[in-house]
């Protein structure tokens, strides 16, 4: 029985979240994806994120940014990007969305260049370790004549 009331009622709390997301005007969601996605980027988590994923040369970093904003449109109660993309366009010269976008280009760009040239010493590092290992490695033939 005591199952029963705890299923019921995280139901009820998974309701009113999808509710809320969906009583909320385009605009608003529109607005909650690029909020997102700045507090995600201003976040101390972004920097390694995006430094492992690059390390691990499992994607670049676009495909990160998708990613996560197609995530942040999912949660925000849009039903795909497309409804997402058809409602930015509809909202393409309101001030709020363009000091949102102002924003995040104002943020993202120079912590974009710190994982780039974070990314490029350490696979400038690599490489040159790799360098030595192969001329440590390397028999010298010169020895013999």
């Amino acid at each position: 029985m005591k199952f029963k009331s705890v299923l019921l009622a995280i139901l009820a709390v998974c309701f009113v979240i999808g509710f809320s997301a969906c009583s909320k005007s385009p605009k608003d969601r529109v607005i909650r994806v690029h909020e997102k996605f700045i507090e995600w980027v201003n976040s101390d988590n972004f920097e390694s994120t995006m430094i492992s994923t690059l390390e691990n040369n499992q994607e670049n970093l676009d495909n990160v940014y998708m990613k996560k904003i197609d995530d942040l449109i999912l949660s925000s109660g849009f039903a795909s990007r497309e409804d997402f993309d058809t409602n930015l366009r509809k909202l393409k010269g309101d001030p709020d969305i363009i000091e949102l976008n102002k924003k995040i280009d104002t943020i993202l760009k120079p912590k974009t260049r710190r994982v780039d040239s974070i990314i490029r010493e350490k696979r400038l590092k690599m490489l040159q370790e790799q360098m030595q290992n192969q001329q440590t490695t390397t028999p010298d033939t010169t020895a013999h004549q």
